[in-house]
């Protein structure tokens, strides 16, 4: 499960500069919006 916050707009991120944290307890991998590096990039990002 990804779990991601949007506000509204678009929101680019750059796996390689964000930080990713697992959980020990069910495996599963959020990403911090507030700590992941914004990358200006071409095209939308469709999370369904």
């Amino acid at each position: 499960n990804m779990n991601l916050v949007n506000n509204g707009g678009n929101i680019d991120i750059s796996t390689i500069n964000a930080k990713i944290f697992t959980s020990k307890n069910n495996g599963n991998i959020s990403i911090d919006i507030l700590e992941a590096e914004e990358k200006n990039i071409e095209g939308d990002i469709d999370i369904n």
